[in-house]
C-alpha cells in the first residue's frame, strides 16, 4: 500500500497527552484518505467506550487507520494512529477480538482480509479521551442483532423484592436469532457495580436466552442488563472490560434491572393463571409456596393494559407454613383483553402485589354461541386455526357435519341432526392444534 499523510479512529499525542479517537478513515471502511471529510465518526457506546459500525467497501485487504477527531482539519494529520512504530502495514484479520494499542502515524496503516461484503464490522475503542490509544473489531456474519426484551423470574412486588434462597431466571429475546459472530452475554452485581459478574446466555432457541442468577443472601441487591458483544473473544469473567466489547445492551433505559431479596415476605407464589371458562367468565388459580401473617388477598382488574385497576373480589388466606391453593371465578366480565394481579394484605396492613398476568380478549378464543343452539351456530376462529375444519361430532364419535376455516367469525349448520348434545371438533391445516368443544341443540 503507498504511503499516504492522514489516519483515522481517534486518538491523538499532544505534549505528552493521550485523546481518544473517534473516527475512522481509509479506502476499507471509509470514503478515501484525502480530505477530513473522507473520514467516518464513531458514536458513543456503553461507559466511556465509542463504537464505528461499517461494511467494507470491497473484498480482499481492506485497509484503514483510527483519527482523534473525525472531521476536524486542524487535527487531521496530527491525529491519525496506525501499527506500532510506524513501518509497515498491519493485517489484523487473525487477531478479532484482540485489543491492540496504537502509535501515532500517518503514513501505514492497519488491513482486514474481507471474504464478503455483507458482513458487518464493529469497530471499538476503549475511551473518548485517554488512554490507551487503543482498538478492537468484531467481524459479524449478518445482521446485527439485539436485546428486543428482557425479563426475570420470580419476578419482583410492587417494592422490588423476591424470596430469599430462590435463583433468578433471566430471560431475553433478541430481534431475530444471533448472526455467527455475535453472541449475548449478562452482566451482573450485587454491590453496585463495584464489581460484577460476566456470563454467557444459554441459547435455548432461535432469539430465545437465559441464565439462572444464583440464589443470594437475605438484604443483597442484585443489578444486571444483557448485552450483546463478539463471540472471537468473550468479554472479562469479573466484568472489567464489558463496555469497551459492548455492541449493544438492555439496560431498562439506564437504571438497569434490579431486585432485592427479602425473606421477610409473606407469602411466595408457586402458580398464578387465569383462563376463560366461557365468554364472560374467567378462572384464576393460583398457589402459594409458604404464607406467613398474611390476612387475605384482594383479586383486582384492569381493562386498560394496568393503568387503572378495579377490586373484583377478596378471598381469605388460609396463612399455611406449606402455602394453599385457591381458585375464583370472576363472572360478567367483558370481551376484552383482561389484566389480573393480586394485592396480598399481611395482617399488619401491608400490602405486596403479584405479577400481572393477562386473559386475552373473546376474539382471540375459540369459541362457539350460542349454546343451546338451533342448529345454526356462530365459531370465532383464531388465526392459527384459519384454514383447519371444523367437525361435527356425536357422542360415538359419529362424523356429521364437516366445515372449512377461515379467521375470523363464521357460521356452522349443524344440518339435520336430531336435538341432543354434541361435540365439536376444530382442526388447524397442520393437525398440530386440535381442540374440542361442548355443543347443546334444542
Amino acid at each position: 500500500m503507498k504511503l499516504v499523510n492522514w489516519l483515522f479512529l481517534c486518538l491523538l499525542v499532544m505534549g505528552g497527552n493521550v485523546v481518544a479517537q473517534n473516527g475512522i478513515i481509509g479506502t476499507g471502511f471509509a470514503n478515501g484518505w484525502t480530505v477530513p471529510t473522507d473520514g467516518l465518526s464513531f458514536s458513543p457506546s456503553f461507559g466511556s467506550s465509542n463504537i464505528f459500525i461499517g461494511q467494507p467497501n470491497g473484498t480482499g485487504l481492506q485497509y484503514f487507520r483510527l483519527w482523534r477527531n473525525a472531521g476536524d482539519t486542524e487535527f487531521y494529520q496530527n491525529g491519525q494512529f496506525g501499527p506500532q512504530g510506524c513501518a509497515a502495514d498491519l493485517d489484523r484479520t487473525a487477531n478479532e477480538g484482540e485489543n491492540y494499542v496504537m502509535t501515532g502515524c500517518g503514513t501505514v496503516a492497519f488491513s482486514v482480509d474481507v471474504t464478503d461484503m455483507s458482513h458487518n464490522y464493529v469497530f471499538k475503542t476503549p475511551n473518548l479521551f485517554g488512554d490507551p490509544t487503543s482498538f478492537l473489531y468484531f467481524k459479524v456474519e449478518g445482521p446485527i442483532q439485539s436485546i428486543f426484551q428482557t425479563g426475570q423470574q420470580p419476578e419482583p412486588n410492587m417494592e422490588g423484592e423476591i424470596p430469599a434462597d430462590e435463583p433468578v431466571l433471566v430471560g431475553v429475546v433478541t430481534t431475530d436469532a444471533m448472526s455467527p459472530g455475535q453472541a449475548v452475554y449478562l452482566r451482573y452485581t450485587t454491590d453496585g457495580f463495584a464489581t460484577s459478574t460476566v456470563v454467557p446466555m444459554d441459547n435455548v432457541f432461535g432469539p430465545f436466552f437465559e441464565y439462572l442468577i444464583p440464589a443470594q443472601p437475605d438484604g443483597t441487591t442484585v443489578e444486571y442488563y444483557p448485552f450483546t458483544s463478539g463471540d472471537a473473544v468473550p468479554p472479562a469473567a469479573d466484568g472489567s472490560d464489558a463496555d469497551y466489547r459492548t455492541i449493544n445492551g438492555d439496560t431498562n433505559g439506564g437504571s438497569n434491572f434490579r431486585y432485592t431479596v427479602n425473606r421477610a415476605l409473606p407469602v411466595t407464589y408457586l402458580r398464578w393463571t387465569g383462563r376463560r371458562l366461557k365468554p364472560q367468565v374467567v378462572a384464576l388459580d393460583w398457589e402459594t409456596g409458604t404464607e406467613d401473617q398474611a390476612s387475605h388477598f384482594v383479586v383486582e382488574c384492569s381493562e386498560n393494559e394496568g393503568q387503572s385497576w378495579s377490586e373484583r373480589a377478596i378471598v381469605p388466606a388460609r396463612n399455611l407454613p406449606a402455602g394453599a391453593k385457591y381458585t375464583f371465578l370472576d363472572e360478567g366480565v367483558f370481551p376484552e383483553s383482561l389484566q389480573y394481579r393480586l394485592r396480598q394484605v399481611d395482617f399488619d396492613g401491608s400490602a405486596h402485589l403479584s405479577p400481572m398476568i393477562v386473559v386475552p380478549a373473546l376474539e382471540q378464543l375459540l369459541h362457539v354461541w350460542p349454546s343451546p343452539s338451533n342448529g345454526v351456530m356462530n365459531l370465532n376462529v383464531p388465526e392459527e386455526f384459519a384454514g383447519g375444519t371444523a367437525r361435527l361430532l356425536s357422542l360415538s364419535g359419529q362424523v356429521l357435519n364437516l366445515e372449512r376455516l377461515s379467521s375470523g367469525s363464521q357460521q356452522l349448520i349443524a344440518g339435520e341432526v336430531p336435538a341432543g348434545v354434541y361435540l365439536l371438533r376444530v382442526s388447524s391445516a397442520d393437525q398440530q392444534r386440535v381442540e374440542q368443544l361442548r355443543v347443546v341443540i334444542q
